[in-house]
């Protein structure tokens, strides 16, 4: 047992035996001392098998004679796994057309960190990617399709969007520890022969090269926060809070394909053509984000499922017909399809936890399933709000509540969780569906209680003051987000006014509830009374820096409380509500940063004493080359 816990067992490689190194990385990583560094569930350790057992080359392996009691024992435990690889590997090849004697998987990327994109150049044997290994930001590599030796491009705190087919690489580069795709940064282009890359648009989320190679489709974040298409890149097509980063172009560059989420963060796929005309190709999935264009077979290839637990390569058609080309096999993300229909896949380990941290700066995990994230704080610092959205949580997700010295977590409801009432009694949370409502599920005995309210679809929803009046954010389509109030009971809300909301940028709530501040796409703060009985007054000061937001209003009702994004330590400022002055409040360093990517909102009692955030960690992250799929 001691040996188990402690010592390193000894390599496969070791003395004559001949073990493939892939199966000996394989073996070893079953083997890790920590939990969190092994495979995180079957599916992962399948599709490392799958990679082996489809792979062009193979060895063969020479095992000596075992004692009799050993060779027992592993007949058991080999008959046990081949009985449950075979059953799944079966029923996950039924209604696929690829075999595994004509698909094969070769690995490219060997460090330990997370890959945000990948593309391949126009000569289809150079793999252009942004990675963040060991930690570090993000920065851009080039790696053969022969070789596992990935070679620096000496630009950090970049990555890679699109390679043109007049080799030309589009890129955005970010501030802060830029470690996951999506953060919105300043597009460039540059030349993979060399030279410097040349600024172009700033506040860009993704961008792909028209097959031209002269034009460029791009989403944007706009000053409302909503995200725009773009395409070509200056000439908007579509605008909403909802439109994500997976684009695609199609082989004549006259369509874009573009991803768009409903309220309960279920994808669709839409066409639409440069005059701004749309049409839905496939709607409903979960665990979508990036897109292909096959011009191989005209379709446009992408990983989803209908729960999270389905996810598989596949692809439609221009006229909506699916088919899944690959079974899902572990977490997999797709980053690029090639000319000739070679594809590149990430095959990933990831979890979202909480971690809580006490007056005596204490330290606990409140992690319940694979992707819990924390919405509120109760005044005391006793008890979290969560929700689920994780494979674990299945397709219901769900509201939770725990108290944070660490006992079970209980389920509350459906829905997504957003706020605790001021006496912890009841969690205000949207109903799931596609026009969802404001539902009051209690913490204790009684039953949930719905809130009427007329005229708007909310989108977010937060307790205000004593707790009888609830915030609605809204939005309409090319309007500016809106914030409403209305009372417990429900009812028609009253408008507050304030124009001009970035969404990205948030809002936070005076105490007492009676006033909200907000920044407008200029980045500047304002302070409007929520019953509207005076217009909106600027803060002095230059307000929030790029990629800031709102976390909590101060306490005392002094000062605002804003936070960095993108960036590990998290700082905390305080803004002097009178003065505009910014002073640095806290710094939130996780005790293990290593595979974090992003850390959410920090949620705060009034006194700032106890907090509590969640945060995405990457446990492995590999990319690979995939020939031979139909």
């Amino acid at each position: 047992m001691n040996a188990i816990l402690k010592e390193e067992p000894p390599e496969l490689s070791a003395g004559d035996h001949k073990v493939p190194p892939a199966l000996e990385r394989v073996v070893s990583h079953c083997l890790e001392k920590l939990p969190e560094e092994r495979f995180q569930s079957a599916r992962d350790l399948a599709f490392d098998l799958a990679s082996l057992s489809t792979a062009t080359s193979s060895a063969e392996i020479a095992v000596p004679p075992l004692r009799r009691g050993v060779r027992r024992r592993l007949a058991f435990a080999v008959a046990g796994t081949i009985g449950l690889l075979a059953a799944f590997f079966v029923g996950q090849r039924l209604g696929s057309r690829n075999t595994g004697n004509s698909v094969t998987f070769r690995r490219l990327t060997f460090r330990r960190g997370n890959i945000l994109s990948a593309r391949f150049a126009p000569d289809g044997q150079t793999v252009v990617y942004g990675a963040a290994w060991e930690g570090r930001p993000s920065e851009l590599f080039a790696v053969r399709t022969d070789s596992i030796e990935s070679r620096p491009l000496g630009i950090d705190h970049a990555d890679a969007q699109s390679v043109s087919s007049k080799a030309e690489l589009a890129l955005v580069l970010a501030r802060g520890n830029f470690r996951s795709p999506g953060i919105p940064g300043t597009l460039a282009r540059m030349s993979l022969g060399g030279g410097a890359a040349r600024e172009l648009l700033e506040h860009v989320r993704s961008a792909r090269w028209a097959p031209d190679g002269e034009s460029l489709a791009a989403v944007v974040v706009a000053p409302s926060g909503k995200n725009r298409l773009e395409y070509p890149m200056g000439h908007p097509l579509f605008e909403s809070f909802f439109v994500g980063t997976g684009l695609a172009l199609s082989p004549a560059g006259d369509l874009v394909a573009f991803v768009e989420y409903d309220t309960e963060n279920k994808a669709s796929i839409w066409l639409i053509d440069r005059a701004g005309k749309k049409r839905p190709l496939t709607a409903g999935w979960a665990g979508m984000t990036a897109l292909a264009w096959s011009a191989k077979t005209d379709e446009i290839f992408f990983v989803g499922g209908k729960t999270a637990s389905e996810r598989a390569l596949r692809a439609v058609t221009r006229s909506g017909r699916e088919r899944i080309v690959w079974p899902g096999i572990g977490n997999i993300g797709l980053q690029d399809v090639s000319a000739d229909g070679r594809v590149l896949l990430e095959r990933y380990t990831s979890r979202r936890s909480v971690t809580w941290v006490g007056a005596d700066g204490s330290e606990r995990e409140l992690g319940w399933l694979d992707g819990t994230s924390v919405r509120a704080l109760s005044l005391d610092g006793s008890q979290i709000l969560f929700a689920e959205t994780g494979e674990g949580a299945g397709a219901a997700g769900g509201a939770y509540l725990r108290k944070t010295d660490g006992s079970p977590a209980v389920r509350l409801g459906d829905g997504t969780p957003m706020n605790l009432s001021a006496d912890g009694k009841w969690a205000l949370t949207l109903s799931p569906g596609a026009k969802p409502q404001v539902v009051l599920l209690p913490t204790g005995p009684g039953s949930p209680k719905t809130v009427p309210v007329e005229g708007i679809q909310p989108l977010g929803a937060a307790f205000i003051g004593d707790g009888s009046r609830i915030a609605i954010f809204h939005t309409e389509p090319n309007e500016p987000p809106r914030l409403s109030i209305v009372g417990v009971a429900g009812g028609r809300p009253k408008p507050v006014a304030v124009t001009g909301v970035n969404g990205n940028a948030g809002v936070a709530f005076s105490p007492d509830g009676n006033s909200v501040a907000y920044a407008t796409g200029d980045l500047k703060i304002f302070v409007a009374p929520t019953d509207g009985s005076a217009p909106p007054r600027a803060l002095p000061g230059k307000g929030l820096e790029p990629g800031e937001f709102f976390a909590d209003w101060s306490g005392d009702g002094r000062s605002l409380i804003v936070q960095t994004a993108a960036e590990i330590p998290v700082r905390l400022f305080r803004i002097d509500l009178q003065t505009g002055e910014r002073k640095l409040w806290k710094e939130i360093q996780p005790a293990d940063p290593s595979g974090i990517i992003g850390v959410g909102t920090v949620r705060l009692t009034p006194d700032g004493a106890v907090y509590a955030y969640s945060a995405n960690r990457v446990a492995s992250s590999d990319l690979y080359l995939v020939e031979g799929l139909k």
